[in-house]
This record gives C-alpha cells, structure tokens and sequence, in this order.
C-alpha cells in the first residue's frame, strides 16, 4: 500500500478543496489561505508533494533546477512558469530543404530563464488516440540512483529497508476514469541525496484557481504580488465576483547535512561504529563459563586478537527457545530458512549464518553472526536467549570447526535432494507446481502443533500435488495393469508398485505418503475434530516431539520416492 502520510495528505487535499457555505470561509477559500499553509506545512515533512492535481481547484508540479539559477530568485520570472509533467521535453525535427531529409534530436526547455536548466521529476504520458489513462514516470536517473521499483499492489515506488520491509518511496494516488485527481508524494531523503549529489533544488510551481460563482472574465480584478518568504511567492489575483487564482513557486533546498544524508552509502548500517547491539547468555568456550556479553565487536576476541586478553571468542555460541524460529516461518514471503546451508535471509535485507538445531531442540548461533542483524531484530533473537542445554549440533560441529561435510544428512534434505533432481530431469510423470514451494519447507522445531501440520502441509504441495495423473495411467496401460478412470494419483502408483518390486500385501507401499496425505486432509486443512486430535497425540506418544515424528515420516517418504523414481522410469519387466 502507499505511505500513510500518503494518505493523509490526499485526504487533507480534498478537504481544503471543499468550497465553503459561509462568507468567512469563503473569502479565505478564495484567498487560498489553507492551500498555501498546506505548502508551508509539507515543506518540512518527510512525504513531499511533488505533484498534486485535483480539478478544477488544485496544482502543483515539481522541477529540478540548479541551485545557481534558482538564487537570488527572480520573482517575477518564476510566477510566470508554464511548465507541466505533460509538457514533452524531447522529440525529433527535420528539415526538408533542397529534397534532403535532415532529422535532429530536439530538447525543449521549460522556457521560463529562471528554469532554463530544470528537469521534470514526474512525467505525465498518455497514449494518443486511445482511451487508456495518464501514466505517471519517474526521471530514471532518480529511479536508478535511489534504487525503487514499481509495484502494482503497492501503487508506488518501493525499496526494501534494513528489516526487509517494502517502503514506499514515491507513492501515487490517481482517480480511476476521469482522472480528477492525482497525488504524487516522495520521501525526503531519497530526493534531497539526489538533489545534493546533482547541485540541485527542488521547485514546486502551483495555480490554485478558486472559482467561486459564474466566471466570465479577469476585468476588474485586483492583482498583488506576495511573498510569504524568500522561497515562498506568488501572483494572486482576485475578482470581486467571487473567484481568483494564486499562482507562484516555492523553492525546496536540501536541509539534511551531507554527512547525515550520505552516511549509510558510505557506511552500511551493520558496518556502523555506533550502531547498537544487544547482549546475549552464551557459551564461552574459551573460559569454560556461561556468562552474558554485548555483541559488539570490541566485546569478543577470535584468532588474531586474543593474545594478552581473556574475552569470550566471536564464536561463541548462543542457544535460543524454537519459539525463535516461528516469525520467519508465519511470513515465507519475506524470510527464508535454508535447512541444508543453515541460514535464513530477509529479502536481500539481511542474512543469519550458522544457523542450527541441537539435540536438545534448542536453536543455536554464533555471536559474530548476531551482531550483523538490525539491531530491532537482534532484540527478538535476546527474548528467546536462553542458557545452553547442551553444545552445538553435530552438523554444526564439523562444518564450523572442522571444515568438513556434515557426517549426518537430515531426513527432510534427502526428500528435497530426490525432488531437486526431478525438476532437474522434468520426468512427465511429476512437475513441480512452483520452486518456491521447495524453500518453504523447513523441519518444525517447536512444540506448536500449528508449525507441524504447516509442515507437512508444504511437503504435500511439493511431493504429492506434484504427480501427473495422465502420464501415470499411459504408464499403467503400456505395463497392461487394470485401473479405475476415476482414481488418483497416490493409488496409481501404489499399482505400479507391486506389479513391479513384488512387495507383499500387509503393508502399503507408500506408508510415508499416505501419512502426509493424512495430516494434510485433517489438521493443516483447518479441520479440527477427534480425528485430528488422535493423530496429533499419536505421533507424540510415538515419538515423543513433533520434530522426531516429522523426521520419521520424512524418512519414510525419501525411501519411496527413490522406489518411486526406480519403478517409473524403469522399462517393463526390468525392475
């Protein structure tokens, strides 16, 4: 969505719009008092106008010009600004003098001597001869340099910030049909770097035409020059019959200290001396205690800082409640866990290394890694910090300290290893529906039932959704074994099964399967009843955790799916 601010402002617009009953409104109305003190206000905020049209009453549009062509201001010349964001500014001329075709490339200025050398920020583009509305662009040097993206659903200019959140940049509200009214706002600092870093100032150049009663003409109207401020003026005439107009510009200069403006190009925010950090219970290894420390740097020693002091290593690890792991799993869309490389990432915002699971369930990770997160994000790991249970995992253990592949192979990561490889190879048989069902799948750590069955959830949607029905029957009829029209995907193969490995009839060949069929169906499927309660205190009983029961299961399916893999794309009578 936009800005709220965004919002605010359309809402305030259409407000002050409104023409008034009584005389005393009235009169400020057509003085455009509000209007003028809306310029005034927003000149300081964050959410800047920098185009606004609302018909009949309201304009504002803004140029960049040079700051040497903008000061001293010349009133007079700048009140008489003509410039719009659907003025065209380039296009090509010729000349066909003498039977020569001779084209050029033309640039058309603004005109006004004041604007000579502005450029629009907003431009207004309509498919002529077409009924589509005005599509509104940016200058692609600001798009660029401030790193935004348009997206639909967010009507506006968008960048991730540091918590890989989606910020609205320059937002835009536009009446569907007759396009009576648009708002185009931008933040502050994205514009003021790329004014300071071009020389330039922002000019906002307004008419407000407040026409009260039947309009006939300017005769008798009374014309004054004011100027609230040296970067405030306008023209503003008033005709007794009850309308006028205030026409003028105000000049927008960057505010912010370069140093202020600039410092997080210079210095990332993770890179900043004077950023914060949370303090956490760890395991110091090198002292044989279990004490609380910052994560700041100055905090820890590692290999080639140690010598003559007695600081925990950066290594040192923490150990946190599952419970930690459940933010980045409710929101698949802005976080990601990679089991297999132990990391999580936030839209490109932020990454958390070293990441793992203890046989204890407890989640662990290194202090060096903790402090590199926004300091908000290091506050929620810290409410789950907890004293160790145990050590590390044995994975972590002989990836991070030495520096070999992982001994053990999670049940889950050999059921994406199978599933890799078949969208991989694209057998007709199985298809994967969406790639980003593989990085949704992540073993649950804790006791929420809910984490559980979402689980097993997205292993249906990458495992089973994924069998094609027709390739399986062709299958079936090449292999001359009787099937139902009507059956599904899971009984197909469970025919093939047999046919092909000789199993026995006392148990089904695909056990695994079944069970995440099951679970899907009953609880991830929101059903809730005695069904659903009795397999849920099943696998606990059975296995104690949810965690333990999923990586049976997962166990399981891996197997078949290697059986599965073998008997179709085997040739008849050979497996």
């Amino acid at each position: 969505m936009v800005a709220y601010e965004h919002t605010q402002i359309a809402r305030l617009i259409r407000e002050i719009d409104a023409r008034p009953s009584d005389p005393q409104g009235f009169s400020s109305w057509v003085r455009a008092e509000r209007h003028i003190q809306l310029l005034q206000r927003n000149s300081g905020d964050d959410e800047l106008i920098v185009y606004a049209y609302s018909w009949p009453y309201f304009f504002i549009c803004s140029v960049m010009t040079p700051g040497a062509d903008i000061y001293p201001p010349d009133y007079n010349d700048l009140v008489k600004w003509s410039t719009t964001p659907d003025t065209g500014r380039a296009c090509y001329s010729w000349n066909l003098g003498g039977g020569d075709v001779r084209a050029e490339f033309w640039y058309e200025p603004p005109g006004r001597k004041s604007l000579r050398r502005s450029q629009n920020l907003i431009f207004g583009r309509q498919l002529m001869g077409t009924e589509y509305p005005t599509q509104y662009e940016l200058l692609q040097e600001f798009v660029h340099a401030a790193g935004i993206h348009w997206l639909d659903d967010h009507r506006a200019y968008c960048v991730v910030d540091e918590n890989g959140d989606i910020e609205p940049v320059v937002s835009i509200t536009k009446d569907q049909g007759e396009e009576r009214f648009v708002l185009i706002t931008c933040k502050r600092k994205p514009l003021e770097q790329y004014l300071a870093a071009t020389g330039n100032v922002l000019v906002r150049l307004f008419d407000f035409m407040m026409v009260g009663g039947r309009f006939w003409s300017w005769h008798d109207s009374v014309l004054e020059q004011k100027a609230e401020s040296h970067s405030l003026f306008y023209e503003q005439c008033l005709h007794p019959d009850g309308h006028g107009y205030t026409r003028g510009a105000q000049l927008l200069a960057v505010t912010t200290p370069r140093k202020d403006l600039f410092r997080n190009l210079i210095e990332p925010g993770s890179m900043r001396t004077d950023r914060e950090h949370a303090s956490f219970i760890i395991l110091d290894w090198r002292n044989d205690e279990i004490v609380e420390v910052s994560a700041a740097p100055g905090e820890t020693a590692n290999y080639f800082n140690g010598e003559g002091n007695s600081l925990p290593y950066e290594l040192s690890p923490v150990f946190f409640r599952p419970e930690v792991l459940s933010k980045y799993k409710a929101d698949r869309d802005k976080y990601t866990i990679d089991e297999e490389r132990r990391m999580i990432f936030c839209r490109g915002a932020w990454e958390l290394r070293g990441v793992d699971v203890n046989d204890a369930g407890q989640v662990h990770a290194y202090l060096c890694d903790l402090r590199h997160l926004p300091y908000q994000e290091q506050l929620h790991w810290k409410s789950y910090n907890e004293r160790p249970k145990g050590t590390i995992s044995q994975r972590a253990h002989e990836n991070d300290f030495q520096g070999e592949w992982a001994s053990y192979v999670t049940p889950l990561e050999k059921v994406l290893h199978t599933v890799r490889g078949w969208a991989k190879n694209k057998p007709d048989w199985w298809k994967l529906g969406d790639e980003g069902l593989l990085r949704r799948i992540n073993t649950p750590v804790s006791g929420s039932r809910d984490e559980w069955s979402s689980a097993f959830l997205e292993l249906s949607k990458v495992v089973i959704e994924g069998f094609q029905v027709a390739p399986i029957q062709a299958l079936l009829r090449q292999r001359e074994i009787s099937f139902e029209k009507n059956e599904r995907s899971l009984n197909l193969i469970e025919k093939l099964l047999p046919a092909q490995t000789g199993q026995g009839q006392g148990r089904r060949p695909l056990e695994g399967i079944r069970v995440v069929q099951r679970i899907r169906s009953t609880l991830a499927s929101h059903r809730p009843g005695a069904e659903a309660d009795q397999i849920a205190r099943d696998a606990l009983t059975q296995h104690g955790t949810y965690r333990a029961h999923f990586e049976h299961v997962c166990g399981q399916v891996a197997d078949e799916l290697e059986l599965i893999e073998q008997v179709l794309d085997s040739e008849p009578g050979t497996c």
